[in-house]
């Protein structure tokens, strides 16, 4: 069966494709990539809900500038008939903190001390106990590249993560970050520090169990 993957970037489709693989570890899809910059996806938005009408849609996007992952997903999808088969999840606040909410493999990975890895606030922990994200002083990808990258011991992350040249991301962004997701990312770890990671995870495994039924 087809399964439409739906993100802006390479690492944000990786990401859906290793959590789709986590959540079924014993069971293939076709996996299709969509790619989609974020004011794409809402602007595309009602055609990937019909297209979940006849395959799965798996669709991710950042936070942004807003300030509330289930009031902009609600306020998006509201009055509209979504499919079962339909997910439409937002990385608090990018699919790079997820990634690096798995702080120990991201640690070894970047080459410098675990404590370099942000560490996990509580948004509100008498109102909301189970409300857990890593707390970033910048955005995420910017964080790992400026703040994190930098202090690495490795010379091939200095290399491709290091934005030269103020450009907005290292030469090698992508093709380095996407062998970490496919063969070092533990999943089960960065949940305990994510919980919009939790959600989404639980919401996928919900559809594929359905599928394979």
């Amino acid at each position: 069966m087809d399964i439409y993957i739906v993100g802006e970037d390479p690492v944000t489709r990786e990401v859906l494709r290793r959590i789709v693989q986590f959540c079924v570890p014993d069971h293939e899809f076709n996996l299709k990539d969509e790619p989609a910059r974020g004011t794409e996806i809402i602007k595309k938005l009602d055609n990937y809900i019909r297209l979940a009408q006849v395959h799965p849609v798996l669709m991710l996007t950042d936070l942004d500038e807003h300030h509330c992952a289930k009031i902009f997903v609600e306020e998006l999808l509201h009055e509209k008939k979504v499919p079962v088969n339909f997910s439409f999840r937002v990385a608090v606040t990018e699919a790079e903190s997820w990634l690096m909410s798995d702080r120990v493999a991201m640690a070894r990975f970047l080459g410098v001390p675990v404590s370099e890895i942000p560490q996990t606030y509580f948004l509100n922990q008498r109102r909301r106990p189970q409300d857990n994200e890593l707390q970033f002083s910048l955005k995420p990808s910017l964080e790992m590249m400026m703040n994190i990258a930098t202090k690495s011991r490795k010379a091939v992350i200095l290399e491709n993560l290091v934005p030269v040249d103020s450009t907005s991301k290292g030469p090698e962004y992508n093709n380095t970050l996407l062998p970490f997701i496919r063969d070092r990312w533990n999943i089960e770890a960065a949940m305990k520090n994510s919980y919009s990671l939790r959600r989404t995870v639980n919401r996928i495994r919900i559809i594929l169990e359905n599928l394979e039924d």
